[in-house]
């Protein structure tokens, strides 16, 4: 039957029944951060246990498919594409198979039931693979991976001292893949959290508690270049640009650090409000805390691009009133907007007049900020790459 292995405990492993262990070892965590080495660690191995066919292989379904392979590509790509779901070792795998499993193929398929298989007959045979060993690496919703190396029939079984030596081999091997898919996992989140803020209008930054940049998404990284009320300062650090107020945005950030959110305004020039920086506290497992800092874009809007029929539903007012609101709003004086619109002064002074009476505004300013609330609001998400 199939025994687990334990790691082996014993004297120095550096060569073990003429594998190089160390040397093995080291590929397989070489391979973590260099995934194009799995194939190549794949074949070493099959170098050291008499040339056997080797593959990482992950059974699901009752059907294998090779992760890679140290034999002919070609025979892994039929495996892949046909024989791995009559591969009767899949279907003989129990599901609950625990990670750390070591055993010989013979006990999953007897091999005079094996011989009378198209699977052998058409696959295994024309490899010259009869004996098989594998150890289970991993085992989840995804599947069970598993090394397995097989070799010619007159070259006999995989004994006991072979067996071991995989065994301890494989532990690293599991160590290794394990630590491999959780960078991958990782690197996927991460990728989907950056798709994520980049969808955004706002500029958002993730920082460490000194105010290091960790992320920033293309609305920030944008807003960084120019620099003209943010800026990164040595070593990385988020900071606005006026000096006297860095100190009140550490402060804001070593509160967001203990838990409390906060935020500091910056001036901006007219008909913009202050840009405001808003430092919340984000969970985190590890030693290093992380801040949220998001701000909308400190750049004019861009008033003329929203339809004023979208203006005259959101504020009660007409046509004509919303395109003098909209001109106001992106900084044009009375005259200006009169020239533009191809009207008098004084139909200007009247349609503002209107819409500071609908609105609930109190001057030019004040229905700036509303109105820049208003298009904000209809750009929280980006309509474009």
């Amino acid at each position: 039957m199939p025994v687990s292995l334990k790691p082996h405990s014993g004297p120095s492993t550096a060569r073990q029944r003429g594998v190089n262990v160390d040397e093995m070892v080291s590929l397989f965590y070489d391979a973590i951060l260099a995934p194009e080495l799995w194939a190549e660690s794949v074949r070493q191995l099959a170098a050291c246990f008499g040339n056997a066919v080797t593959s990482l292989t992950c059974f699901r379904g009752g059907a294998g498919e090779s992760l890679t392979g140290a034999s002919d590509p070609d025979s892994f790509r039929l495996y892949n594409e046909y024989y791995g779901a009559l591969d009767p070792h899949a279907a003989r795998l129990p599901r609950d198979a625990p990670v750390g499993l070591l055993g010989v193929a013979e006990e999953l398929v007897r091999p005079a039931e094996l011989e009378r298989t198209p699977y052998y007959n058409e696959f295994m045979k024309p490899l010259n693979m009869y004996y098989g060993v594998g150890g289970v690496l991993r085992s989840d919703e995804n599947g069970t991976e598993i090394l397995s190396l097989f070799r010619a029939r007159s070259q006999g079984p995989f004994s006991l001292d072979e067996q071991r030596v995989l065994g301890l081999l494989c532990g690293h091997l599991r160590r290794a893949r394990t630590v491999y898919y959780r960078i991958q996992a990782l690197t996927e989140q991460s990728g989907l959290l950056r798709g994520s803020l980049d969808a955004l209008r706002s500029a958002v930054v993730i920082c460490d508690e000194r105010g290091r940049i960790m992320v920033a998404n293309t609305v920030a990284a944008e807003e960084l270049k120019g620099g003209a009320l943010l800026s990164i300062a040595a070593g990385g650090l988020l900071a606005p640009a006026a000096p006297h107020l860095r100190q009140r945005f550490l402060s804001s950030m070593r509160r967001a650090s203990a838990g409390e959110p906060g935020c500091i305004a910056v001036p901006r020039a007219w008909p913009l409000p202050p840009l405001i920086l808003n430092c919340a506290p984000l969970p985190h497992r590890g030693p290093v805390k992380r801040i949220l800092v998001i701000w909308e874009p400190s750049r004019l809007a861009q008033t003329e691009e929203v339809q004023p029929a979208t203006l005259c539903t959101a504020l009660g007012i007409t046509p004509s009133e919303a395109r003098v609101a909209l001109l106001i709003t992106s900084g044009c004086r009375t005259n200006t907007v009169a020239e533009r619109l191809k009207v008098q002064p004084n139909t200007v002074r009247v349609h503002l007049k209107r819409v500071f009476a609908k609105t609930g505004t109190t001057g030019r300013a004040d229905l700036a900020r509303l109105i820049l609330s208003v298009t904000a609001s209809l750009r929280i998400l980006r309509t474009g790459p």
